[in-house]
């Protein structure tokens, strides 16, 4: 178990501005602009700065759900694919894996091809469990 206070919580790295969710399971996804940060009703005075070890800690989030509704999609900079059902179905991944996102946030990501088959996901490095 990681030694670090467990999310969700709002954490940033000190010299940099970009500010970070961390879901209860401990993945990390950026808030790409103020606009998104502003549109979870976050307060700036909750945000924690943390050194870089504990960020590291911190698993990247790889994929999102707009409003826990509908596609999946996978998340690498800046772009979003949509993950057909039978990929997702075929990679051993699970639900803990992916972040809700409100549409503020999920029209950050520009689009991207669509991801049809599990190999496809499993070839970027994703661990399987």
């Amino acid at each position: 178990a990681s030694p670090y206070v467990p999310g969700p919580r709002l954490i940033k790295l000190e010299n940099d501005s970009t500010v970070y969710w961390v879901s209860p399971g401990g993945l990390k996804i950026p808030m790409i602009s103020a606009a998104v940060f502003l549109s979870y009703h976050n307060k700036w005075s909750d945000v924690q700065t943390v050194g870089q070890e504990e960020f590291d800690s911190y698993a990247n989030a790889q994929y999102i759900w707009l409003n826990g509704t509908g596609a999946i999609y996978k998340i690498d900079n800046g772009t979003r694919q949509q993950i057909a059902p039978d990929a997702w179905n075929n990679s051993g991944l699970d639900a803990s894996q992916v972040i809700w996102v409100n549409r503020t946030d999920f029209n950050t990501y520009k689009a991207g091809p669509a991801i049809t088959a599990a190999n496809e996901l499993n070839s970027s490095g994703v661990s399987l469990q």
